[in-house]
């Protein structure tokens, strides 16, 4: 961890890190990434935390969510999400990320209006949003490469 973590400092102006107890995909290659759908795409991360006016509802609003991210709407490949247990960001208590296939299909997730509410911070939703981040991952040789953040929220 503490390589990695010197490689990315010597490359970035800036690094967050995120341990986060989450959901493990009942197909084994979707557990390591392999596979054509994971060659190349959008990573969302979304790093949640409770809203003031809501305490309750938080696991199941966040289960819901990681379905509608999967759904026909917006067409993830794989989402995990759970309860944050370390973060460089002390403000975010849960994580939601999803790969998607292309940046379209993250717009479409964040234009419902349960993600709208997340993003606006509605005080009608148990969790809004810290933090949303959406890296473009491209194949480099036999691995893959975050080629750029192409947006944070």
């Amino acid at each position: 961890m503490a390589s990695m973590q010197q490689q990315v400092q010597s490359q970035c102006s800036c690094s967050a890190h995120v341990v986060y107890e989450g959901t493990v995909p009942k197909d084994l290659m979707a557990i390591f990434r392999r596979g054509d759908e994971f060659a190349s795409g959008v990573d969302h991360i979304l790093l949640l935390q409770p809203n003031a006016n809501s305490s309750t509802g938080a696991c199941q609003f966040l289960q819901k969510l990681a379905a509608l991210a999967e759904s026909a709407i917006a067409g993830g490949i794989q989402t995990t999400y759970g309860p944050i247990i370390s973060s460089s960001n002390s403000t975010a208590t849960h994580v939601l990320m999803t790969r998607f296939a292309a940046p379209q299909q993250v717009e479409q997730l964040l234009q419902t209006p349960a993600c709208a509410a997340v993003l606006q911070r509605d005080t009608r939703v148990p969790l809004v949003a810290a933090k949303s981040l959406c890296t473009s991952i491209q194949p480099i040789g036999e691995t893959n490469k975050v080629d750029r953040v192409m947006f944070g929220r």
